[in-house]
């Protein structure tokens, strides 16, 4: 009887979402953008007051805030930077030499933005109220003018609100939305966090078998590599990131395409699984060559084999990866590299960055300027925020990913594989 209503209740949401009969070589799925209200750990985006951005070019000079408010601070989460950088060049609000830069170093195409504005961002406003406490309001429909809009006390702030900003999809802007729950999560006012609390979904058939697909991002941008991309079914739930593997029935589809709003993904049959190598627990890591600062040239993970690697995405700017870098590192890698411990840190700049961060924190292990590289890893590996952590095993497999690889779980881990001797006592 149970099965009986678990099927009734997927039959249901196939006819609300309309289903999809999907190729048994390559999958295509259109989804549906709505409030997440499923209660899931969710990581928060930070982003700095107007006042404090060092891109005020990039945003718009005037907004209506709310009369009486002391202390008010304005604050923008730009949703594609990039577009917002080449389109200020394009305006002659930043210099062609600093917008270039950046590029360089995202090794992209300007040819993926428009010079035509884009309101590729959304507006909060915090301040003082007359009774003292601090609140918050989103310029949710779009407008600059925040005396229209709903506001919340900050630190009780439990209700989503709903934002609009505009996408450049390649072609032409795109109206889009999501939900938001703003939070003070440190003291220091000049920051802001938000949970976005959006999902997409729909549903499919493959060889007889219905399944519920939905995708839930980290952020706003759904190809990061923090995206969980779930296909559940009666008796299955099989969940991965993009580029990474579901295996629907017997055979293996890599999410090889999805789209930046959320509402298009491609899932791909592995006809060759002998060549597998992906981002997730269990897969050999994704292959990739590089020179590090001191000149090697590193094939990875074929020049560590028979070791036990920590693949460290991190950033000079990134406050979380200085402090691993500062004050768990050092006693590991000096503990356990005679016994086959490796770091390979790749971080997100120049050589030129690293040699003035490596002056006041030594770096004995290898580490790569990705911004001086041809090949990107950061890019192969679908990174969007530091640091990005992976353990790879001697055989050239991944051990564990994200956040477990931090602190004093990363030390539990390294203790339990490597299995040092504990301290013998006399016995009185």
């Amino acid at each position: 009887m149970k099965n009986c209503i678990i099927l009734f209740i997927f039959a249901c949401l196939a006819g609300c979402t309309g289903r999809q009969q999907a190729d048994t070589d390559v999958i295509h799925l259109t989804l549906t953008k709505s409030q997440d209200t499923v209660s899931r750990p969710r990581s928060a985006s930070g982003f700095l007051s107007e006042e404090k951005n060092p891109f005020p070019g990039i945003h718009p000079e005037t907004v209506t805030r709310i009369p009486g408010w002391k202390n008010s601070q304005l604050y923008y989460n730009d949703i594609d930077f990039p577009q917002l950088l080449f389109q200020a060049y394009k305006a002659g609000r930043v210099s062609q030499e600093l917008c270039m830069e950046y590029f360089r170093g995202w090794g992209r195409d300007t040819n993926s933005c428009s010079p035509v504005e884009r309101k590729g961002y959304f507006a909060l406003l915090t301040g003082e109220g007359e009774d003292g406490l601090e609140y918050v309001v989103a310029d949710g429909n779009g407008n600059f003018d925040f005396t229209d809009d709903r506001v919340q006390p900050l630190s009780a702030a439990t209700s989503p609100v709903k934002v609009v900003f505009e996408r450049f999809d390649g072609n032409r802007p795109v109206t889009d939305s999501s939900w938001i729950l703003p939070r003070r999560l440190s003291g220091d006012e000049a920051f802001l966090y938000v949970q976005y609390r959006e999902k997409t979904e729909t549903t499919f058939s493959l060889e007889g078998k219905n399944y519920i697909c939905r995708m839930i991002p980290s952020g706003l941008q759904y190809g990061e590599q923090r995206t969980s991309i779930e296909c559940e079914s009666s008796d299955t739930l099989l969940k991965c990131a993009p580029n990474e593997y579901l295996k629907l029935g017997d055979a293996y589809y890599k999410a090889d395409s999805v789209g930046d709003d959320g509402r298009y993904l491609r899932l791909s049959r592995v006809k060759d699984t002998a060549s597998l190598a992906g981002t997730q627990v269990g897969f050999p890591p994704i292959p990739f060559t590089v020179t590090a600062t001191d000149g090697r040239i590193l094939r990875f993970p074929g020049d560590f084999k028979g070791k036990y690697v920590l693949l460290d995405f991190w950033a000079t700017t990134c406050g979380p990866c200085r402090d691993e870098i500062r004050n768990v590192y050092p006693a590991l890698y000096e503990r356990y590299k005679a016994q086959g411990f490796e770091i390979l840190g790749i971080a997100a700049d120049n050589a030129a960055d690293i040699a003035a961060f490596s002056r006041t924190v030594p770096l004995p292990w290898p580490v790569v300027a990705e911004r001086d590289q041809q090949t990107k890893p950061g890019r192969l590996y679908n990174i969007n925020g530091y640091p990005s952590l992976f353990l790879i095993s001697p055989g050239g497999r991944i051990l564990y990913k994200g956040d477990i690889l931090r602190g004093e779980i990363l030390k539990m881990i390294l203790d339990r594989i490597f299995k040092p001797e504990q301290p013998k006592t006399e016995r009185l």
